[in-house]
Formats: structure tokens, C-alpha cells, sequence
């Protein structure tokens, strides 16, 4: 048994906390609630929630609540569990990509060794649950620590140190990377830190971890284990929220919609949708499924916002509105045509040598791309880094016209290269070009012109890249894939708007939504039948309160799938801790307060981004009313969030109808309406809201964490 006092958040204890843990140790967690700033630390971490804390604010308390505590204590149940063979790597990322992180990916990248991620990006918070079943599923874990100095240290290294202390006491591999070197590790895991001063010796100082990874893949040990047979919650596998961890098991378990099937028909090269709406899982479904022939490329890139800081910057700095246009239009232009090239040469080398027909157009296209290739054995974030540099390296007196930023950003001519890409491709059937994850990193709101522009110049990119194909009779295909709120900036920004149609995944049939959880349960688990009937009755109670269990789940999330994953997740997590067989009403309550919190602080990031004096906005609806007038809500965030004029307040309550934190009820809606489930969306709202003597409602999804009351 061991009782930890988790008043202070701080690396050591939590290492301790996830070791204890993981040699399945009973555990009891006190912590003095009378530090408030520590409490808000440990709810914004999120991670020991579903354990539960005996509080206190004296010695006296916590002598008469302890021994009925340590009484209660047992160690943790088992999770479900699965050994991931595909990717047999555990990666915990941080917000801030440093050279360190990108360094260790591009390593991993380059031995060969596939890894699944933790992107706080995509969900801020990691549960216990997913953690344990991570790990248990891995055979090593990696991860890069932060300067202490930097923004969100605290949190990314205290969870670093527990994921490294379950791992240690699961006997698996680890590796915590740390620059610098001067600080001496405590001993508990000395043994695991791995120091270095740059991040272009991390391929060295990762190399025996790699190798220890192949050795252990070569043993029988990496198979899944058995679990006690207690109730089919230990066989389930809801896999990851995060489509970038479920590329293998998206293929067993993706639903096909509408929307899908035009993105996969080619008929509009724009899919747009809400954080969380599967914008991803198509992506990775498109390019695991087309192009498998000889006489097909798909070539998929997912370069990462922060990498174009860098050119928005510069183009800032030292162009011309027209000048910047013309220079991001070349950089997109040049990219994607070497890209091509690299990817052709790559996948067709074999077959070339063996086929005729394509050996001289493959030998000439060899041969030009070499001009432009920045080296065999770097991955295509480095390529990226190098393009990118080699423009912002440029002395601005020199970038007087468009003929001296071709030449600088292109190194020499392009147009023998670009006509031996396009006679290549005369041997293929089909090209698919994919592009994903544009808006990771990118501030939208309040944001220079050069955020939106570098968006609309790649497509400008890809329609010429498209003409020039298809005037050689090349099928050409290509899909871009943006935040809905990303495009709305886009579209307000264009000369030309309505150019490119679009494909919007939305979720507004909650049956589409209840298809995804069915078939991850049925690959998962020997139920089988109809749904709510059979499949569900058997994993949860079947009501709460008077309603049927599913449809709470549903209403309580915003209508994406990562929203109903992760509730159901955090149920799963609550009712296995507590030896329960099934989801009971009471473990789904319970799951509730975390899940509402993991919103709350998903939206947050969100919302940041659209305007950074938004971070703390949906926090300032905490103690409101459910349903509220307008007057009310404009009050109370006036008052909460320290806003100065009316018009501020305006924009502040559209921002929370626009992300779905505030509804609108009443007038023309009878039931509780929201932006994302609504034809017109906040527009529509707004109107009804102004005109039509409507009230404004807090989301379901939100209430818990904001202290509201239905």
C-alpha cells in the first residue's frame, strides 16, 4: 500500500505515482485542497481523476479520513489490452515542437520502427485508462522533457514522468530525452534519462533504444496478454481517439458516409469540418485504400503549422503583398513537384529496371530530381525545414522581383524537371495528392493576412499542378483538409470566393455516430446483433435517469466522433477501476465530471487559437444558469472574462455559440439549438437570438465542469 500526498504537482511523485501503479500496487491519493493554484493544476492534468482523492485541509481531517481510505484501497483493475505489433512505439508529444521532439520522430521515422503518439494538440488531456492500455501495448516509451523555462513544462513533464514510471514498472523500454545535461537525476530513474546538447546528436544517443526495441520484437514476450474473464469491459477496444494512433485498425473499423464517398470520387478538392470530425480518419482511409496498383501514386503529406512560421515571418518582413502571393505560390509549387518526383523514384524503382517502357523517362527524371534533392535518408519534415530555409536564408536587398525569388527559392531552372514529372506520370493510371494538417499550429483569429494566404496559395498551386496534368491526359485528384473555421477565413479573405466547392463532415444523424461505437465494439468483442437492443444493453445500464444511456452519451458531446470516444472512454476507465461488469448509471455520472472537464479544456485551446484573449472565455459561464437571456450571458462574461465594451462582449458570446459552448433555445427552436446542428449555423443563431425572443443555453457537455445545474 502507498499513500501519496499530491498537493504539489512535481516530476518525482508523479514517476513514483505511475511506478506504484503499475506493479498494481493498492494506492491512495490525499491531497490538501486549501492550495487552490495546486488544484487547478492537477484538474487542467487531468490524469488521476478516475482514482480519486481523499481530501483535506488540516491534520485533523485527514486523521479521521485516512484509515477509512487505506481500508477501502485496492489495486487498480486491469485494463483492456492489446499488443500494437504495427507500432510497437509509444511517443508522448508536447505542445511546443522543439528540435528535440522532431529530431526523435525522425529518427524513429528512420529506423524504421512505426510509433503511435500522444498529441495534446488533439486531446489535451490523456486519461489513465489510455495510458495503462498504451503502455501495456507497447514495447517502449519515449519522450522528449521541457526546458522548465518553457510555457506548459509543468504538466508535459509531469506526465512524461508518470507514463515513464508505469512503463518502468511494466518493464518496458524507456527513454526520457532531456537537453542539457547539467542537472543531476534523481536515482529512481536516472537510469532512463537520456541527456544530450543538440538535437543533431539525439540519432546517437537514441540508438541503443532502438535496438533494444528490435530486440525485444524478436522474442515471443510481445503478444497480448490474458485478462481475468470479469465481463466483456476487458476484451473491449474503443482504440485511440486520434486518428494518427488508428491507422491499421481505421481500416477494420471506418465508416463509410456521403461525404466520404464524395471525397473519395474526387468531386471537390476541399474537406472541411470541425476539430475532432474525422477530417483525419478519411484521410488515412483514402490513402490505405487507393492507389495500391502500379498505375496509381498517392502521395500524402501532413506538414505541421508551425513549420511555415518561419516563411510567414520572413514574407511578412520583406514582400510585397503582390511579391508575397507570387513567392508562396512558387514555394508550394516547387514543393509539390519534388515531392512527386522523390515519391515516383521511391516506388518505382524495381519496376523500372524491369520495364522498358518507363526506364528512360524514369532515368531522366532520376537524374533532374537529383539537382533538387536535399538527401537520401531525410524524412519530409526535414525536406520541408531545408525548402523553407533555403527562402528565408535569401538577403531581402536581392528580392526586388519575381526573378530573383524564383531563383533563390528554386536553386536553379524547375521547368525541365517539372515536364519529367508530368511525362512519367503518363504511366500512371491515377494520382491522388493529400494534404492534411495545415491548420495544426496555426493561429486563425487575429491572425496577418500571410496565415490565410499561405493556405489559398498552395490551392492555387494544386489547381495549375492539376491543368498541367490533365492537359498531358493524367487523372489528377487532390484533397486538402482544413478546420471549418480555417476556411471561414479563407473564404473571407478571397477575391474569388465560391472557386473551390467543398465537402463538410458533419455529424448531424446521430445514428452515423452510433454506426462508429458499434463497429469498434463488434472488431473488439464476440457481441454481435442489433444495437441498442443487444450489443449496448450488454456493456451499460440501459438508462440514466429516464433516458436511454446512449442518447445522454450523445447529447452530451457536439456531435464528432472524437467527442462520444472520448465520454465512452472515460466510462469504460471508470466502471473497469471500480471491478463493475458493465457501465452502470452511476460509473457514467461519475465518467461525466471528467469527460465535461476534458471538453472544457479542449475548447479552450480551440478558442485560443481563433483569439488568444479567449484562453480563460468558457470559464467565465462558470456558476451561470443553465439558460440564460442575453442580457444575462452578456453580464456575465463582461464581468468573469474582464472585457471593456459591448461590442467585445458581442464577439466574446458569438465565439462560444460559434464552438458549440452556447446554444440557443427558444422562437423559432423548440429544443435546444447549436451552431454545428443547424442549417445557417451562427449566422441563423444569431438572428433568432436577437429578433425572435430566444434565450441562450450552456451545452450538456460543458455543465459539469462549469458547476452549472440543468
Amino acid at each position: 500500500m502507498v499513500v501519496a500526498d499530491i498537493t504539489s504537482l512535481n516530476f518525482n511523485l508523479m514517476f513514483e505515482i505511475g511506478f506504484v501503479i503499475g506493479l498494481g500496487v493498492p494506492l491512495v491519493l490525499i491531497r490538501d485542497t486549501s492550495f487552490n493554484s495546486e488544484t487547478e493544476r492537477f484538474k487542467s492534468l487531468g490524469l488521476l481523476e478516475t482514482i480519486g482523492y481523499t481530501e483535506f485541509q488540516n491534520s485533523s481531517e485527514l486523521a479521521s479520513r485516512l484509515p477509512q481510505a487505506i481500508e477501502s484501497a485496492r489495486p487498480l483493475a486491469e485494463v483492456p489490452q492489446r499488443a500494437f505489433r504495427e507500432t510497437p512505439v509509444y511517443v508522448v508529444r508536447s505542445k511546443i515542437s522543439t528540435d528535440g521532439s522532431l529530431a526523435i520522430e525522425s529518427a524513429l521515422k528512420k529506423s524504421r520502427l512505426r510509433y503511435r503518439t500522444y498529441d495534446p494538440k488533439e486531446n489535451i488531456r490523456l486519461t489513465l485508462n489510455d495510458a495503462r492500455r498504451q503502455v501495456d501495448g507497447s514495447l517502449a516509451v519515449i519522450a522528449n522533457l521541457l526546458d522548465n523555462d518553457r510555457r506548459g513544462a509543468l504538466f508535459h513533464n509531469a506526465l512524461c514522468a508518470f507514463v515513464a514510471g508505469y512503463a518502468v514498472a511494466k518493464e518496458r523500454v524507456v527513454a526520457l530525452l532531456q537537453q542539457g545535461g547539467d542537472e543531476v537525476h534523481p536515482i529512481d530513474y536516472r537510469d532512463i534519462v537520456i541527456d544530450y546538447e543538440f538535437a543533431r546528436y539525439i540519432p546517437t544517443s537514441i540508438r541503443p533504444t532502438l535496438d533494444l526495441v528490435y530486440d525485444k520484437l524478436q522474442s515471443r514476450e510481445f503478444e497480448s496478454p490474458e485478462l481475468s474473464s470479469i465481463g466483456v469491459l476487458r476484451e473491449l477496444d474503443l482504440g485511440d481517439v486520434a486518428a494518427e494512433n488508428e491507422i491499421w485498425g481505421l481500416q477494420e473499423y471506418f465508416v463509410p458516409t456521403g461525404q466520404s464517398i464524395s471525397a473519395r470520387r474526387g468531386h471537390s478538392p476541399l474537406v472541411i469540418g470541425r476539430k475532432g470530425s474525422g477530417k483525419s480518419a478519411l484521410f488515412y482511409d483514402i490513402r490505405n485504400t487507393e492507389g495500391r496498383g502500379i498505375h496509381d501514386l498517392v502521395l500524402d503529406l501532413r506538414p505541421e503549422g508551425h513549420q511555415f512560421t518561419r516563411v510567414r515571418e520572413f514574407a511578412d518582413a520583406n514582400l510585397s503583398r503582390g511579391m508575397q502571393e507570387f513567392a508562396l505560390n512558387g514555394f508550394w509549387t516547387y514543393l509539390l513537384l519534388t515531392e512527386i518526383a522523390r515519391k515516383l523514384l521511391e516506388n518505382d524503382r524495381q519496376l523500372a529496371k524491369r520495364d522498358t517502357h518507363r526506364f528512360e523517362s524514369y532515368r531522366i527524371l532520376e537524374e533532374l530530381y537529383s539537382q533538387h534533392n536535399p538527401g537520401d535518408r531525410v524524412d519530409f519534415p526535414q525536406r520541408l525545414v531545408y525548402y523553407v530555409e533555403r527562402l528565408v536564408r535569401t538577403d531581402a536587398s536581392d528580392l526586388k522581383s519575381a526573378e530573383t525569388i524564383m531563383q533563390n527559392l528554386y536553386a536553379g531552372e524547375t521547368r525541365p524537371l517539372r515536364d519529367a514529372v508530368i511525362d512519367y506520370l503518363r504511366h500512371k493510371d491515377s494520382v491522388w495528392l493529400l494534404i492534411d494538417n495545415l491548420d495544426k499550429g496555426s493561429p486563425v483569429g487575429g491572425s496577418r493576412s500571410t496565415d490565410v494566404l499561405l493556405i489559398r496559395s498552395l490551392l492555387d498551386a494544386m489547381r495549375t499542378l492539376r491543368n498541367d496534368l490533365e492537359s498531358a491526359n493524367v487523372e489528377f485528384r487532390y484533397l486538402v483538409f482544413l478546420r471549418s473555421d480555417i476556411y471561414e477565413h479563407l473564404v473571407d479573405e478571397a477575391p474569388d470566393k465560391g472557386k473551390d466547392s467543398t465537402i463538410r463532415l458533419d455529424w448531424d444523424d446521430p445514428e452515423a455516430l452510433q454506426k462508429i461505437v458499434e463497429r469498434r465494439i463488434v472488431s473488439s468483442t464476440e457481441l454481435r446483433g442489433d444495437f441498442r437492443s443487444s450489443i449496448w444493453s450488454q456493456l451499460c445500464a440501459p438508462l440514466v435517469g429516464a433516458q436511454h444511456s446512449f442518447d445522454y452519451l450523445i447529447d452530451r458531446t457536439l456531435l464528432r466522433p472524437r467527442d462520444l470516444l472520448m465520454f465512452l472512454h472515460r466510462c469504460v476507465e471508470t466502471s473497469i477501476n471500480r471491478g463493475h461488469n458493465i457501465i452502470e448509471e452511476d460509473d457514467m455520472q461519475f465518467a461525466e465530471n471528467g469527460y465535461s472537464n476534458d471538453m472544457l479544456l479542449n475548447v479552450q485551446y480551440e478558442m485560443a487559437d481563433l483569439n488568444p484573449a479567449y484562453d480563460n472565455l468558457v470559464e467565465s459561464l462558470a456558476g451561470a444558469s443553465a439558460q440564460m437571456e442575453l442580457e444575462d450571458a452578456r453580464l456575465q462574461v463582461e464581468v468573469m472574462a474582464s472585457l471593456e465594451t459591448r461590442e467585445q462582449v458581442d464577439e466574446a458570446i458569438l465565439a462560444l455559440i460559434r464552438y458549440g459552448v452556447l446554444g440557443v433555445v427558444g422562437g423559432a427552436f423548440n429544443e435546444a439549438t447549436y451552431a454545428f446542428s443547424t442549417t445557417g449555423g451562427l449566422k441563423r443563431l444569431k438572428y433568432v437570438l436577437e429578433n425572435d425572443n430566444a434565450t441562450l443555453i450552456i451545452h450538456p457537455a460543458f455543465r459539469a465542469a462549469l458547476g452549472v445545474t440543468d
